[in-house]
């Protein structure tokens, strides 16, 4: 019994390792490809950090998990901090930019960069934290992986106040827009993020659970 369960635990670091090399190779394609279409390396977009973040996240963890063989709680909220920057822009591309574009489904969801950082990366980021690594969070944690999104909300406010940034999202036009449609926003893009990031603590700690109980 012990042998089967060590062959379990092994197949599952296999294939949490593997799909943390998978994001990291699409993260860096959907990096190039939103070069090409730039023709820069261009930080003011949400959804590039987020995935540059995810990029570096990864990195450690990969370092940790296959030559230290343990990934510390630190690296762990640093993975939650990423996963649910990803499933931000996963869901706002969705409900938000998607309408906004015409419904431009192809586009969004399946262009030469959007294919990684709106689609592939945030999938294959929720599916290997969920899934495949083995911690745990406390309810404190909920708002400590909003951190990434507080502070590019923050920079991205600050800078189209000055005038020397315009969105890059329709939402963050705040010179553009009605003082009240601002506020509605932030209500809606800060209220989704914490729903999410309680999803991902909830599905997350009782797929923890349910692997500690079956798995003896």
């Amino acid at each position: 019994m012990k042998k089967k369960l060590k062959k379990k635990i092994e197949l599952y670091k296999s294939i949490g390792i593997i799909l943390n090399m998978i994001l990291i190779l699409f993260g860096l394609l959907g990096f190039i490809e939103s070069v090409k279409l730039f023709g820069k390396f261009d930080l003011k977009y949400y959804t590039q950090d987020s995935n540059l973040l995810a990029i570096f996240v990864e990195m450690l963890f990969l370092y940790f998990i296959i030559v230290e063989e343990k990934a510390p709680k630190w690296l762990a909220i640093l993975k939650y901090i990423a996963t649910l920057s990803l499933s931000i822009t996963f869901v706002v591309v969705l409900l938000i930019l998607i309408p906004i574009n015409g419904f431009d489904w192809k586009f969004m969801l399946f262009g030469e960069s959007t294919l990684y950082y709106h689609t592939l990366c945030p999938i294959i980021a929720i599916i290997s934290f969920i899934f495949f690594e083995n911690h745990s969070f406390n309810k404190k944690d909920i708002t400590i992986a909003m951190s990434f999104t507080f502070c590019y909300a923050i920079v991205a406010i600050v800078l189209n106040l000055l005038g020397r940034l315009v969105g890059p999202y329709p939402f963050l036009e705040i010179l553009n827009n009605p003082w009240y449609e601002t506020i509605m926003w932030l209500f809606i893009i800060i209220g989704g993020a914490f729903g999410l990031s309680y999803l991902l603590f909830i599905i997350k700690n009782k797929y923890n659970k349910y692997i500690q109980e079956n798995w003896k």
